[in-house]
């Protein structure tokens, strides 16, 4: 019998099983949290925060944009670096300055992020 992709029995153990979506909300912020210290960014920043819930909004307009445009990676790829580049252009709007270090986590984040749109 051919099968496309990964199988899961779901009388398999726990962890061997694919996780939940609920799971994204934990995990997504842990990720980009840690990829936002990775890039030496303080601990104490007032960035910090920022650059979590710019990543957060990318993920989740990619993701949005990927269940509404299935198998089109180049729509759902577009709609994550749109939402990456309006909030970078009103947050260096309202703060004055530059962007990059608050957006530098979100666009790290659409590499992964966009490979994933082939199987919502």
């Amino acid at each position: 019998m051919d099968r496309l992709g990964c199988f899961r029995d779901p009388d398999w153990p726990w962890y061997k099983l694919n996780f939940q979506w609920q799971t994204l909300f934990l995990l997504v912020p842990l990720y980009t949290l840690c990829s936002s210290l990775s890039n030496l960014q303080s601990w104490k920043s007032w960035r910090l925060p920022v650059m979590v819930i710019f990543a957060c909004f990318s993920f989740t307009a990619t993701r949005a944009a990927a269940l509404a445009f299935p198998n089109r990676a180049d729509i759902t790829s577009a709609a994550g670096a749109l939402t990456i580049g309006i909030l970078g252009n009103v947050y260096s709007r309202i703060r004055g300055g530059t962007a990059f270090t608050a957006m530098v986590t979100g666009v790290l984040f659409l590499v992964p992020v966009s490979s994933m749109n082939d199987n919502p």
